[in-house]
């Protein structure tokens, strides 16, 4: 296959082939399977997946895992980042990209959805590599329309995600032996991999020389594509607001949130918040309402919180709430202002409900601020029309801030419970001071659980790391007796303390 188009009707050809990948997948697929196919596609033409159905989608995927008895171990942050490029994809939209080209965009979604109930651990190693080179670009809505390779390049990069996907729904089809004769492993695989990869720098090359470029220059070179792109009524109009919207985002926070909670996910699995009537009642209280997991450190508080995040994501339309999340980190100084902390939620917040800005949408692009404050965030939420949802605020690590950075969030995120229904939930340390338990008296209603010293998730942390030392390798131990006394001292040793365990499991092999 050529891996760069050399002629005008690539882009035509690409789309046409794109078409024909869906196609070919969909006709694999049982009759109950086609029906399921076809309802979530149009279904999706006109509700297109957003950031809450990735946050979803990986969280159910490790839901499933667990119930198949899977442990502790954690695979959904694995795919997030191509979840992520399909999902913008597929965002583009009717007017943008064309009525039969959103549909196929929205296959490609629905397919990706269809091939993560078996072999999770070797599909999920294989997507997160494909993912690290995945095209990711919050202005792709923007600038696909003024460029014929930019198009072409991401129908060639979604005809490998749909032919991947097929492969892999053929491969869960077989037999036991069937499957082992065909494995995962095989060449074809990193075939895939790298015929991603490189169309995916194709995309960033692209992306790169439309970004720095006047796009009406480039647009007016251009005459029939852009008269393609122009006879939608409106698209102007779109494009701008849509412009609009995204300054404004990014005026309320340029912040990673994603990253330390993935990294965070990933440690481990846990139902312990479900197991506490505290948890239970904050999550469905009806008016703003504080949780607090208080705990010692190394508790495993960081992983709860991360953990509570899939779960809120997987009851959003039962509980019509709205979730956002924050992960203070020692190590990222920006990750401990109050600036970032508050512009972050909002963001998430904003970009769910596509809220406009409190400076309105009639002013020119340059009359918007680079950085919108803190005030002005709150007069933001306060006018949000959450259409029925509640906001739901979960913000680990608050002890990490400063105690100026830490009074200041809690000071906003007190105001905001006072002026709308706001569901908070934070985590910190026991030993944080007195400080801190004054600056906590700002939010309302509150109630605490601390976490236990002792409980059953602790056997099963160990087990499976243990299990993944050995595995992998990374710890040959001669004597199999020996791993029994590890295990042994380490729940004996333990006290509560996750992150003791793992220290002391990693410096087994280090």
């Amino acid at each position: 296959m050529a891996l760069v188009p050399s002629t005008a009707s690539s882009r035509w050809n690409a789309e046409l082939r794109l078409a024909q990948a869906v196609s070919q997948f969909e006709a694999d697929l049982t009759s109950d399977q086609k029906a399921a196919f076809n309802k979530q596609r149009l279904y999706r033409r006109t509700n297109p997946p957003d950031s809450s159905d990735v946050m979803r989608l990986t969280a159910e995927i490790d839901r499933q895992a667990a119930q198949k008895g899977r442990g502790v171990r954690c695979f959904g942050p694995r795919l997030t980042n191509v979840l992520q490029a399909v999902k913008q994809f597929a965002s583009i939209g009717d007017v943008l990209v064309g009525g039969s080209q959103n549909i196929v965009a929205c296959g490609v979604w629905t397919a990706l959805m269809a091939n993560f109930s078996s072999h999770l651990e070797t599909v999920s190693l294989l997507f997160m590599a494909v993912g690290r080179s995945a095209p990711r670009y919050q202005t792709l809505a923007l600038i696909y329309p003024h460029s014929k390779n930019l198009a072409s390049h991401l129908s060639e990069y979604f005809i490998l995600i749909v032919q991947l996907c097929h492969r892999l729904f053929k491969f869960t089809q077989k037999s036991f032996l069937g499957q082992l004769a065909a494995s995962l492993s095989d060449p074809e695989m990193k075939t895939f991999q790298t015929e991603l990869e490189i169309w995916a720098s194709n995309i960033r090359e692209e992306v790169n020389l439309l970004l720095n470029q006047k796009v009406d220059d480039e647009s007016s070179k251009n005459s029939r594509f852009r008269a393609l792109s122009t006879k939608f009524s409106e698209t102007q109009a779109q494009r701008q607001k849509l412009k609009h919207r995204l300054r404004v985002l990014n005026a309320c926070s340029a912040h990673d949130h994603e990253s330390t909670w993935k990294q965070t996910r990933k440690i481990g699995s846990t139902s312990l918040f479900s197991r506490h009537e505290e948890y239970d009642s904050w999550k469905v209280s009806p008016r703003s309402s504080t949780l607090i997991w208080a705990g010692k450190l190394g508790s495993g508080k960081s992983v709860l919180m991360a953990n509570i995040v899939d779960d809120l994501n997987l009851s959003t339309e039962n509980l019509k709430i709205t979730v956002a999340y924050f992960f203070c980190r020692h190590d990222l100084p920006q990750s401990l202002e109050a600036r970032n902390i508050i512009g972050s939620l909002a963001r998430q917040v904003l970009d769910k409900h596509h809220t406009p800005s409190a400076h309105g949408e009639t002013l020119q692009e340059g009359d918007l601020p680079a950085v919108i404050t803190i005030v002005e965030m709150v007069e933001m939420l306060s006018r949000c029309d959450f259409k029925g949802t509640r906001p739901m605020f979960l913000l680990d690590g608050l002890d990490e801030c400063t105690q100026r950075e830490r009074s200041l969030v809690c000071s906003t995120l007190g105001r905001l419970q006072n002026e709308s229904s706001l569901l908070v939930c934070i985590s910190v340390r026991l030993d944080a001071g007195k400080s801190l338990d004054k600056d906590i008296r700002q939010l309302v209603n509150r109630s605490t659980v601390t976490m236990p010293q002792q409980h059953l998730e602790m056997v099963d942390f160990i087990n499976a790391k243990l299990e993944d030392c050995l595995t992998s390798e990374r710890l040959n131990i001669g004597d199999p007796a020996i791993i029994v006394d590890i295990r042994k001292t380490l729940l004996e040793e333990a006290d509560g303390m996750f992150l003791w365990v793992a220290l002391q499991i990693d410096s087994l092999y280090n």
